[in-house]
């Protein structure tokens, strides 16, 4: 079983990258950093500067080595539509699960 504190505290640190994550790329959206010749470079602080560095690791975002960055867009949407397939097939997983636990208990 699952410490609900944890769970919570897990959840709430998600929650608090993934706005920093918006925020950042909300930075780029605004500026139309799309490509290399629109590229900006932010100075971003705590949360904002861990997303930063996320989002270069995954490609989303995309140094050009002068401390100017710029959007992937196209790399946007293909992450964004992986993680709507691996949310899928997590909830098909914790939808086995329950299922497999009811038909033990009614045995």
């Amino acid at each position: 079983m699952v410490n609900p504190a944890i769970f919570a505290a897990g959840a709430t640190a998600n929650a608090a990258r993934r706005t920093a994550q918006q925020s950042v790329i909300a930075q780029f959206t605004a500026a139309k950093a799309f490509e290399p010749s629109g590229a900006i470079a932010i100075a971003p602080d705590g949360f904002e500067r861990d997303a930063l560095t996320e989002l270069v690791a995954l490609a989303i975002v995309r140094p050009l080595g002068d401390g100017r960055y710029y959007l992937d867009r196209e790399r946007q949407r293909e992450r964004a539509a992986q993680g709507g397939w691996i949310a899928l097939v997590i909830l098909l997983g914790a939808g086995s699960a329950v299922a497999s636990f009811i038909a033990l208990a009614a045995l």
